[in-house]
């Protein structure tokens, strides 16, 4: 110890470091490792012996405490990184159910465990926010390839029901065409139903407007005449705007 011991009034307990009058002689033990000997008190915390002392006065440097933190850092960024890859990665509708998206407790834990983001709440919601735009996004263009596909498959049936009459009995039998006024089965194409919303969502509309060239008047009519979501209504205007000769 690098001063003697004091007794006070409590036995055997010295007044200055509160630990005993062994921890101050040359039979100390050290509480790192099994070292007997002189020891010195650590940050008033822990008796350790002069090697041991000297390795934790260099862990705890400011060279190396600024090491850790910049290795802690980029762990940090590269987990979320990671996260940013996949759901960058999810451009279809395949891709959104095969894509291993890191869950939200997952980011959660990330973020808490890094000491060095201070404000983690927003460091969060940024990281959700992030995803949430992706994936509307994603969802969108999903839906505006859904049209694209049901009215090729209508022009398709169309001219298919009047391809059928040029061809020969043989190719009307080959093809289980029993007369000419087959008719491939329609395929049945849900139509968006009413979503039972109440108010609208202004700033959704605003945002959705902007991404998409459509006057938020519009969008916000569409949600109330037809108690859809601003997304919904979106879908609602492309599927009619593409029925318009």
């Amino acid at each position: 110890m690098n001063h003697p011991f004091i007794q006070g009034g409590v036995p055997d307990v010295c007044v200055r470091c509160r630990r005993s009058e062994l921890d101050h002689t040359s039979l100390a033990t050290c509480e790192a490792c099994p070292y007997i000997g002189p020891c010195e008190l650590y940050a008033n915390v822990i008796l350790l012996c002069p090697t041991c002392y000297s390795k934790e006065i260099e862990h705890q440097s400011p060279a190396n405490q600024e090491k850790r933190l910049t290795e802690h850092r980029a762990i940090t960024e590269k987990n979320l990184q990671l996260s940013r890859d996949i759901d960058s990665s999810v451009v279809t509708r395949a891709d959104y159910f095969n894509a291993e998206t890191i869950s939200i407790s997952e980011l959660k834990k990330i973020i808490d465990s890094d000491e060095t983001i201070a404000r983690k709440d927003y460091t969060l919601y940024m990281a959700v926010k992030e995803r949430y735009d992706k994936f509307k996004a994603v969802l969108i263009e999903v839906e505006e390839k859904r049209l694209e596909i049901t009215h090729n498959i209508k022009a398709d049936q169309t001219y298919l029901n009047n391809l059928v009459a040029s061809l020969t009995k043989e190719e009307q039998e080959k093809y289980r065409v029993r007369d000419i006024d087959y008719k491939p089965n329609e395929v049945k194409v849900a139509k968006p139903k009413g979503d039972g919303v109440g108010k609208v969502n202004m700033a959704e509309v605003k945002e959705l407007s902007t991404q998409h060239g459509i006057p938020a008047e519009i969008i916000k009519n569409l949600c109330n005449v037809y108690k859809l979501t601003p997304l919904k209504a979106i879908i609602r205007y492309k599927e009619m705007i593409s029925t318009v000769p």
